[in-house]
């Protein structure tokens, strides 16, 4: 586990006790007398526009991965929404003429109205059935993170890139 997963766990936990003390659920509140764990500076990795660009540019050997990742870093959905997400939560809004996704995050459970650009709608294959997924056949695993990587290299890009860098670059464009 890392640092900054267990400094978490271990904030939750005393945050718990410190509130079973103030509720004098117990009389004696253990969480004083422990130290904290030191969190890293973990700097977050992402793509600047020109790199988006050259991404943008260059071929990937699995193009299913090249465009749900750029689908990510132009909508901020994670990896999981990406993947379950169904062509009957695009909606297009006619007042505003534009598309949307109305969906429900798969970490958060929260219901979710997020519109597009006109660039993502674009990414996306030609509409399918309301219950098929967007990004079908779309799985995750080592094999989508080499392809991925590879992709990054092909295209000049000196950094270590994840799916979830996607949203990082979303966070940093906008």
């Amino acid at each position: 586990m890392s640092e900054n997963s267990a400094s978490s766990y271990l904030n939750k936990a005393k945050a718990d006790l410190n509130e079973a003390f103030n509720d004098r659920f117990i009389s004696d509140n253990p969480a004083k007398r422990v130290k904290g764990i030191k969190v890293n500076d973990n700097s977050k990795e992402y793509l600047l526009i020109e790199e988006v660009r050259k991404l943008h540019s260059t071929p990937c050997e699995l193009p299913l991965l090249k465009n749900a990742f750029m689908f990510s870093c132009l909508t901020d959905l994670r990896w999981s929404d990406v993947q379950k997400l169904l062509w009957k939560e695009m909606v297009y809004s006619e007042a505003e003429g534009r598309h949307k996704i109305h969906y429900t995050q798969k970490k958060t459970k929260a219901a979710e109205y997020l519109p597009i650009s006109a660039e993502a709608y674009q990414l996306l294959c030609q509409r399918k059935d309301d219950d098929t997924r967007v990004f079908k056949g779309l799985k995750c695993s080592a094999w989508n993170n080499l392809h991925l990587a590879r992709w990054v290299m092909d295209a000049g890009i000196n950094k270590k890139i994840t799916f979830h860098c996607a949203r990082h670059t979303y966070a940093t464009l906008l």
